[in-house]
């Protein structure tokens, strides 16, 4: 699975929602996550969890670096067809 690496910045001051959660990572590091999480779905970017997560403050935004893995179908064995089901001469061929 590859690694993609974002960085976007959130501006100050931000929604309410995001206020609170920027806050919170300010008094508490280990809140942070919470905040690359809420980053990523603010970028539409769901159903993954960070695997690193760095957060700068600075007078007038949020610079966030966080990284996740991408799931795709390619690396998934997913996506292929099921090949036919062949019963070996077991079942009865005319429906029964």
């Amino acid at each position: 699975m590859p690694y993609a690496p974002r960085v976007p910045e959130v501006a100050l001051p931000a929604t309410p929602q995001m206020q609170l959660v920027i806050n919170s990572c300010m008094l508490d590091s280990g809140a942070c996550p919470m905040l690359c999480s809420a980053v990523l779905e603010q970028q539409q970017i769901v159903g993954t969890t960070p695997t690193n997560c760095t957060v700068g403050f600075q007078s007038d935004k949020v610079v966030v670096n966080v990284g996740f893995e991408v799931y795709s179908s390619e690396s998934s064995k997913c996506s292929e067809p099921i090949p036919p089901f062949e019963d070996g001469g077991f079942l009865p061929t005319n429906g029964r």
